[in-house]
């Protein structure tokens, strides 16, 4: 019997895609074209969906995932879907290396304002002073680069680095091993890890392993002159703590993707801290994962990650759902 995925987003702009990678591998079920949507779902082996988060479905068709074997998101991070409401035996899977290649060339970016100290330049000169030293410019060159979880952003990151002739090293759960890293680190040992970075990138994901790791304990055990580059999830960090670093260490220097309060598009903005307001500290919007490719890109990589679910190969991004209950 042939294997049914559903999408629930599309078809406009993405069809010919599904078709090209998913059209051997089973049936496709266009979830917004279905009159039962809740019927559709429970008769999919495999449910895609851009977020999985709450409002993504009704209660109903969450009733009905409970019986699906196995659902996937489109985006990276599955911190946002309501694992409780899955059913016991539903495998989740996230889109491991989907959006790479945009997010390693954003840390660059930041990396790279940070060690020119561009932002606080701009600044100077945007108030009238000019001035050619003083600022303590650096090279990334024979620095050491220490990826803080080791999937596919931090690989594709690892690589970014590397060609800038930095010493990439890479810590998780378990000792990663790649040629990329000139070593690897378990968890149990990020202080000492952090010791030695002059480039600390977090990529781990938000569970209950990780949610406020970046203590003050943890923050303290970094260089006072690293560069700190979030571009994971802002609640891995104590706010405070990694103000009052940033405040009382000048050349500590911060990038931030990733924030604690996240407006919806147009509402108000705002930290519990003045973090943005240190020279020190550098900021987007948590776009890093955003260019004219990017969606593409990802749904491309979450795609053929399906197929392999589907026809039973080794599919990569299987999460441990107790980490987020």
């Amino acid at each position: 019997m042939s294997k049914r995925i559903g999408i629930s987003f599309g078809p406009k702009g993405i069809e010919e895609k599904a078709k090209r990678i998913l059209g051997d591998k089973g049936e496709i079920v266009w979830l917004s074209e279905e009159s039962d949507r809740v019927g559709a779902i429970e008769r999919c082996d495999l449910v895609l969906g851009q977020f999985f988060s709450e409002k993504e479905f009704s209660p109903e068709e969450w009733g009905a995932l409970e019986r699906v074997p196995a659902v996937h998101t489109v985006s990276a991070g599955v911190d946002q879907v309501p694992v409780g409401r899955l059913g016991a035996h539903t495998d989740l899977y996230a889109n491991v290396g989907g959006w790479a290649p945009p997010i390693a060339e954003h840390v660059l970016a930041m990396a790279l304002c940070c060690s020119r100290r561009l932002v606080q330049q701009t600044n100077d000169m945007a108030s009238g002073d000019f001035k050619y030293l003083g600022y303590g410019l650096k090279t990334l060159k024979g620095k050491v680069a220490l990826m803080v979880g080791y999937g596919g952003i931090a690989r594709e990151t690892a690589k970014e680095l590397s060609t800038f002739g930095m010493e990439v090293q890479g810590l998780g759960r378990s000792v990663p091993e790649d040629p990329l890293l000139s070593k690897g680190w378990a968890i149990e040992d990020l202080k000492a890890a952090l010791a030695g970075a002059e480039l600390v990138v977090i990529c781990l994901p938000l569970n209950s392993r990780t949610k406020g790791l970046f203590d003050r304990s943890v923050l303290s055990a970094m260089k006072e002159d690293c560069i700190f580059v979030n571009i994971a999830r802002a609640a891995i960090v104590d706010e405070r703590a990694l103000y009052e670093r940033a405040a009382s260490c000048p050349n500590f220097l911060v990038a931030l993707d990733v924030w604690w309060d996240e407006p919806r598009e147009g509402g108000e903005f705002k930290t519990e801290t003045p973090l943005l307001e240190l020279p020190n500290v550098v900021g987007s919007a948590h776009n890093s994962n955003q260019t004219e490719i990017a969606m593409d890109h990802a749904l491309e990589v979450a795609m053929e990650n399906c197929g392999r679910i589907l026809t039973g190969d080794k599919a990569q991004g299987r999460i441990d759902k107790g980490e987020y209950l």
